[in-house]
């Protein structure tokens, strides 16, 4: 099933490090650069995720939306072929994105860097890097080099949040079971050491939010995500994802309560269990750029029951600072946080 996108940071945007390299100092020292005060009762964030895959165009979509947003987030494939050959995973969080996160920080934006250890476009499949290898996440030696990568970006990088596997709820649901298992597997050994380690960065996963409502694939009514709460207890923040465009074709389709069914926020029994999660939301582009404004209001606001409220709806699909030009707006990639966290 392709469905997600997750930004592949290591690829093919191989001239933005030089870029940011060159401009990591834009607005340094200008007033204007980066949030001024806490404004909101969330924290606002955008992604790297450019209308054209080059890396000019990724660094103007940065210096217009760091001047804007209290976070930065960068989806993050990792790079199996070069730990397959050899590489250590610190040698390969100090590319991308180590220089990535540092240019955030030069704007005073929190981290987030969700690691996607399967494939971000086809939710059924392994990473296409080890398919290429003929290797698996099922293997021991696989997840190893999964945990070695969790730890680097925690030891090197320092983000805030930590997100160690996406959309799992959709994972499960099209991916052969000993795929999802092994998911399962790497995200809570890396949890389980780099607790041991004593991070504070925040750990947690994201579900997909048309997968928990059953429209995703079709499942004939509500699904949830108690599974996944089970499945990931060390979770302290629950990341929810949502192309809603994919199953409401008009923006004033889109229920109410869809970002709250059941309460998102809910922990599920187990270890860890009790008390409530605070819930981030990452919404994709798709709806017409004129009928953005359509969304009901109580559904965008309804995030905030679960510890996270959205703007306007204006700004739910396609932010306005982002468009580039009526043909080519881009797609960029809004998520909000709690303001606490």
């Amino acid at each position: 099933m392709r469905k997600s996108r997750s930004f592949p940071l290591t690829s093919h945007l191989l001239p933005l490090t030089v870029l940011l390299a060159v401009g990591s100092c834009t607005g340094c020292g200008d007033e204007t650069a980066g949030p001024s005060g806490p404004t909101r009762s969330y924290r606002m964030g955008f992604s790297p995720l450019p209308p054209r895959p080059d890396g000019i165009a990724v660094f103007n979509s940065l210096e217009m939306w760091t001047r804007r947003a209290d976070a930065g987030i960068m989806h993050v494939q990792l790079p199996w072929a070069a730990m397959l050959a050899g590489s250590t995973a610190a040698a390969e969080v100090a590319k991308d994105p180590l220089q990535v996160a540092n240019y955030y920080r030069t704007k005073g934006l929190q981290v987030v860097v969700p690691l996607d250890p399967t494939d971000g476009l086809d939710r059924s499949a392994e990473a296409p890097e080890l398919v290429a290898a003929h290797r698996s996440l099922t293997e021991p030696a696989i997840q190893l080099l999964y945990r070695q990568y969790a730890a680097a970006i925690v030891s090197q990088i320092h983000p805030e949040y930590l997100g160690l596997a996406a959309e799992t709820n959709l994972i499960r649901a099209v991916a052969p079971a000993p795929l999802y298992a092994a998911v399962r597997q790497a995200a809570n050994g890396a949890a389980t050491e780099l607790g041991a380690g004593g991070t504070t960065t925040k750990l947690f996963i994201s579900v997909q939010v048309e997968t928990a409502w059953g429209l995703l694939p079709q499942a004939g009514g509500y699904v949830g995500v108690a599974q996944d709460l089970a499945d990931f207890s060390f979770g302290q923040v629950l990341g929810l994802s949502s192309y809603p465009y994919a199953a409401w074709p008009e923006p004033e389709q889109v229920p109410l309560d869809y970002y709250t069914p059941g309460g998102w926020g809910e922990r599920a029994s187990g270890p860890g269990g009790g008390g409530r999660l605070d819930v981030g939301v990452r919404l994709d582009g798709g709806f017409d750029t004129r009928k953005a404004g359509e969304v009901p209001a109580a559904a965008v606001d309804s995030a905030g029951q679960g510890g996270c409220a959205l703007p306007v709806p204006a700004h739910l699909y396609r932010p306005r600072p982002l468009e580039f030009s009526p043909a080519d707006p881009g797609e960029p990639r809004f998520f909000c946080l709690p303001r606490s966290g």
